[in-house]
C-alpha cells in the first residue's frame, strides 16, 4: 500500500525549494527554520506589494477585511480573493516571485572579493 505524502502548501513548496537551491540544505535545523521563516516572510512582503499595486480601493478594503477575520482566513482563502480580485494574478505573482528568487540566490552566492 503506498504511504501517503501530505501535500506541501504552494507558498512552503517555494519557501524550501528556494532554500535548496541557494545551497542552504546543510543547515541545522534551527536555522533552517529560521531561514523559512524569514523568506517565507519576504514571499508574503512580495505578494502583498503586488496585491496593492493592483487592486483598487474597493478591492484594499476588502483585502483588509479579509485579513483581519479571527481566525486568519486560510493560504488558499487568500488566493482566492487575489484570484478574483487581481486580473492575471497568477502570472503576476510569477513573475513577482521569479523575480525575488533572481535577487535570492544572486545574494546567496559567494563574493569574490
Amino acid at each position: 500500500m503506498p504511504s501517503e505524502t501530505p501535500t506541501m502548501d504552494p507558498m512552503e513548496h517555494f519557501v524550501e525549494t528556494l532554500i535548496a537551491s541557494a545551497g542552504f540544505t546543510a543547515l541545522p535545523i534551527g536555522a533552517h527554520e529560521q531561514l523559512v521563516i524569514q523568506v517565507r516572510d519576504q514571499v508574503q512582503r512580495r505578494t502583498g506589494v503586488l496585491a496593492v499595486r493592483e487592486l483598487d480601493a474597493d478591492g484594499l478594503g476588502a483585502m483588509r477585511a479579509l485579513l483581519e477575520q479571527e481566525p486568519a482566513p486560510s493560504s488558499e482563502a487568500v488566493q482566492e480573493f487575489f484570484q478574483a480580485r487581481i486580473p492575471d494574478f497568477p502570472q503576476k505573482l510569477e513573475r513577482e516571485l521569479d523575480a525575488f528568487a533572481e535577487s535570492f540566490l544572486a545574494a546567496a552566492q559567494p563574493s569574490s572579493v
